[in-house]
């Protein structure tokens, strides 16, 4: 199968779009959290406050919250 490169979409302005719903998102910097995290799953880490999540592999453990690699913090 050939690859076809498509022509870019429309500004958002572009009477393209006169019949569609648009809407403009704003991208703002946010907040740097600071994490804790608590095991969801037997491979899975999420933090409670702003639900970021990691897998876990065997040698990842949580401590107080925290991710530690072999004693090492990681996050």
């Amino acid at each position: 199968m050939e690859k076809v490169k498509l022509d870019p979409l429309p500004a958002s302005n572009d009477e393209f779009w006169e019949h569609a719903e648009v809407a403009q998102h704003k991208i703002v910097a946010s907040k740097k959290c600071k994490h804790h995290f608590v095991r969801v799953t037997g491979t899975r880490a999420e933090c409670t406050k702003c639900r970021a999540g990691y897998f876990l592999t065997p040698e990842l453990q949580i401590r107080n919250g925290h991710i530690y690699a072999l004693d090492e913090l990681i996050i």
